[in-house]
């Protein structure tokens, strides 16, 4: 595995994108002088397109695989921000942005204390930097040495059952849980908050200013124009219409 910065952009679709994301996706900040390998799968099962960016990264000895998926929302800022912190903290075997669910109020897509629970983790602040044991993997770098301390399949589907009930378990956290048992250290940015589009609807979902994490924002983070942007509402339409 090569020292030099380079990182694997992982693009995983089922084809047609927003004109918003794109829009978003053309403006991302990257560290100076990195080597980008933009990895495009199309039409594949998500678990089996991220199996083979992953795979792709390691054969070609890229130092990071970020995983971006089309319906997530990434300020500019947040690219540069994550692998910068990536490469201050050799310990880190990952980190991920915040974004929510796809549901009226949004949910934060991280999940914190014991592996074995699925429950939004809620008690962080925005602009702090936390450990998680797992997330979505919409805005997440991930070391690709970190997929030497697994098996393969590192992402796949799964069902859970306590004997009566029965839960699917997504491809995230099936790498996620894995990743926690070996050991791995998994961190929440709580500085680069993301959107989450249902494009059906062409409305958006995010992390408000009615959350705790926002009322509980550190002071640097509220301070920050750049990363503070944090809307009144959650749950906004992107439909303009003209009268």
């Amino acid at each position: 595995m090569s020292d030099k910065l380079s990182v694997a952009v992982g693009l995983p679709s089922m084809g047609k994108v927003h004109i918003l994301w794109a829009h978003t996706y053309a403006n991302y900040l990257w560290p100076v002088s990195i080597e980008r390998h933009t990895l495009i799968l199309v039409g594949v099962p998500i678990a089996t397109a991220r199996n083979n960016i992953a795979g792709t990264a390691m054969d070609r000895g890229i130092k990071y695989v970020f995983f971006v998926d089309d319906d997530v929302l990434i300020p500019s800022h947040v690219p540069r921000r994550l692998l910068s912190m990536m490469e201050e903290n050799d310990e880190w075997d990952a980190i991920t942005g915040i974004y929510p669910t796809k549901t009226a109020p949004p949910e934060p897509l991280i999940f914190g204390g014991d592996s074995n629970g699925t429950g939004s983790y809620r008690d962080w602040r925005m602009g702090e930097v936390f450990p998680v044991w797992g997330a979505g993997l919409g805005c997440c770098v991930i070391r690709v040495s970190a997929f030497d301390k697994i098996q393969e399949p590192y992402f796949a589907f799964t069902e859970e059952t306590d004997g009566m009930n029965v839960s699917n378990v997504g491809e995230d956290l099936y790498f996620f849980r894995k990743l926690a048992d070996a050991g791995g250290v998994v961190m929440a940015d709580g500085g680069s908050l993301c959107a989450h589009m249902d494009r059906d609807k062409d409305t958006v979902y995010s992390l408000s200013k009615e959350t705790k994490a926002y009322r509980n924002a550190i002071p640097e983070f509220l301070a920050d124009p750049i990363s503070a942007t944090v809307p009144d509402v959650a749950v906004q339409s992107v439909i303009t219409k003209q009268e």
